[in-house]
């Protein structure tokens, strides 16, 4: 999910943007609404779930710089003080994450290490080490979900492609996410960490989806039941067409599977009532309950869906860097 906002020319024609609805007679008129101008190079870094988004910006190599989360409903922006350089930056229903590598040639005690800043929240709180000194070569380290209970990690290096685990917030136990069943899926508010599958429900391995396997077992999973997304492959390293980085949207009570997407598949979203994906340069929007599927297209850019709350939240990369956040009028 990266970059948006852009010239009052995209911003006009972004207005009435016509959108094809699958099953419509004829295409729908979809409007999209702009929210803000980002720097160019912004990236969207999540939601709280509800009315919220984050987003940073950074400097030619790429490091997060500045924080800005932006209220959907009243528009108002809050700049966010960083705990400190070299971090990757994250936001998610529990808060902003921050996790860092120390690449200083005298490792500290805790080269790994992360922070949590709850939304209403005036300062970071740092969490426990979410692994040993020296346990993995890992050149990058991503705090990608907020829970109650767990923090959800991804670790990736030279050395190691893709890694997902979790962390209790009480005690800094890490459960890998290999180390969980096809039929369980992770549940970072629960106080045991994870949740059971309806049936006939199962999560995929990753080389079911993707001619490169990576160091998680399982593919990416999304699961607000009755409904799943499975897929795509978590790491691709060659993601040109020809692997197999399939998305299928799942139901509990049948085994019956909808193909949303085949290849360059990425940025899957779900509720109980909308699924959202990108597909190359494209954006989706999937009504659950009709059946119908809304494409998203923006000439010359990269169009991203995000779910927050009630809201479809557009992310479009323009020729330029230029950045354009908006939503979908309803």
């Amino acid at each position: 999910m990266r970059t948006l906002l852009t010239s009052t020319l995209l911003l006009l024609s972004l207005m009435a943007l016509p959108v094809a609805t699958a099953g419509a007679a004829t295409p729908a008129k979809a409007r999209i609404v702009p929210l803000t101008t980002a720097p160019p190079g912004a990236t969207f870094l999540g939601s709280d779930g509800a009315h919220r988004i984050a987003y940073g910006t950074g400097d030619a190599w790429g490091s997060v710089t500045t924080i800005t989360v932006l209220d959907l409903a009243t528009g108002g922006t809050v700049a966010v003080d960083l705990p400190e350089a070299a971090c990757t930056y994250s936001a998610s229903p529990g808060g902003l994450g921050a996790a860092c590598v120390s690449h200083e040639l005298t490792d500290p005690p805790d080269p790994y290490h992360a922070y949590v800043r709850p939304w209403d929240a005036a300062t970071w709180i740092r969490t426990p080490p979410p692994f040993p000194r020296y346990q993995y070569d890992a050149d990058t380290l991503r705090l990608e979900g907020i829970g109650r209970a767990w923090l959800r990690f991804v670790a990736a290096g030279y050395h190691w492609p893709y890694h997902t685990f979790y962390v209790d917030r009480a005690g800094g136990r890490r459960v890998d996410d290999d180390s969980l069943s096809a039929t369980t899926v992770a549940s970072l508010d629960a106080p045991g960490g994870t949740r059971a599958l309806c049936r006939p429900l199962q999560r995929s391995p990753q080389d079911a989806h993707s001619a490169y396997i990576a160091a998680d077992t399982w593919a990416a999973f999304r699961y607000a039941k009755p409904w799943a997304i499975d897929g795509p492959a978590l790491y691709d390293a060659f993601p040109d067409g020809t692997s197999r980085t399939v998305t299928r949207l799942l139901r509990c009570g049948t085994r019956k599977a909808v193909t949303l997407c085949r290849t360059l598949c990425r940025d899957a979203g779900l509720t109980t009532r909308l699924a959202t994906w990108s597909a190359g340069d494209v954006g989706y929007v999937r009504d659950l309950r009709r059946g119908t599927t809304t494409t998203v297209r923006v000439a010359g850019s990269r169009v991203t869906l995000a779910l927050v709350g009630t809201r479809v939240v557009t992310i479009v990369n323009a020729p330029g860097g230029r950045v354009l956040l908006g939503r979908l009028a309803r």
